[in-house]
């Protein structure tokens, strides 16, 4: 069983500072950044582009896409 360890908080509080520090210090988990996939995964080169384009809205169904990708 794929077992994950998500951190959450608000934007700017260190999600992706800690995030490859607690998984390289855990040893058993990779680091994957969900702004980063969210990129990945369309035309747009910054978290911001997709909000002026598609709002909020538009930014959170990409993130929640991506989540369900990932934990399901």
């Amino acid at each position: 069983m794929l077992r994950s360890i998500v951190l959450m908080g608000l934007r700017g509080s260190g999600k992706s500072t800690i995030g490859p520090m607690l998984a390289e210090r855990l040893g058993a988990y990779e680091f994957q950044d969900l702004d980063v996939a969210v990129l990945g995964d369309s035309s747009f080169t910054a978290i911001a582009d997709i909000v002026k384009a598609e709002g909020w809205e538009g930014f959170r169904t990409r993130e929640h896409e991506q989540l369900t990708l990932w934990l399901w």
